[in-house]
């Protein structure tokens, strides 16, 4: 009926799981075989249905990696498309999330800021198993910035933007991700930055680009 084993097997388990939930629900008057074979049924005519559609999926994102020397949180979100259960397409963004302090000759008070967005490509290996492999990569552009906080008129601080850069930046990736549930999945991997055409001043390409540990939490259709 499913047309393949892997589909098969999904609708199976999914049919022993809700047998179990609707238990309670099981009539006197109904054998116990014909009331399962009837949820596995259903199981089997709702999985081809979703089958048909691409799924749609959205994801945040925490990866810990060094930024100009300086230990950071990276954190950012993305979502797209899964289009026949294995190929990625989508859109995402990244920012720096913690305080990174990059003193300078002019100041001790300097902090880098900024972030990258892009398109993400990449492929799903075994998605239907429980534990599988995400190989996504981000291609992209994005600007960081050095700034320190100053006194106005006002006597308030506020922050100042010394110098600006804009870089392009591709972002390989490996991920282990668990299916949690039909709707959640949760990922842990790594990724490295490689990011080209920064200009700000003793900050070079090579102190942006580095690799990070990540963790996903997804969620979505699947």
């Amino acid at each position: 009926m499913m047309g393949n084993d892997e589909d098969g097997r999904d609708a199976m388990q999914d049919g022993f799981v809700d047998a179990f939930m609707k238990i309670e629900k099981l009539r006197e008057e109904v054998t116990f075989g014909a009331w399962l074979k009837r949820i596995m049924v259903n199981n089997c005519i709702n999985t081809l249905r979703k089958r048909k559609l691409d799924t749609f999926n959205g994801a945040v994102d925490f990866k810990m990696t060094d930024v100009a020397s300086r230990r950071a949180m990276v954190a950012g979100a993305y979502g797209g498309v899964i289009i026949n259960k294995q190929v990625i397409l989508g859109l995402g963004g990244y920012g720096i999330a913690t305080n990174v302090n990059t003193p300078s000759l002019v100041s001790e008070d300097v902090h880098l800021d900024g972030g990258y967005a892009g398109i993400i490509l990449g492929f799903l290996i075994a998605p239907r198993e429980v534990v599988h492999v995400a190989v996504p990569v981000l291609i992209g552009a994005g600007t960081f910035h050095k700034t320190n906080k100053q006194l106005d008129i006002n006597n308030f601080l506020r922050k100042v933007y010394l110098q600006s850069s804009s870089f392009a930046v591709v972002e390989p990736g490996l991920q282990i991700e668990l299916n949690i549930s039909k709707m959640v999945r949760l990922g842990f991997g790594g990724s490295y930055r490689y990011i080209q055409g920064t200009h700000l001043g003793e900050i070079t390409d090579s102190d942006l680009s580095n690799i990070a540990g990540n963790i996903t939490v997804k969620i979505g259709r699947f």
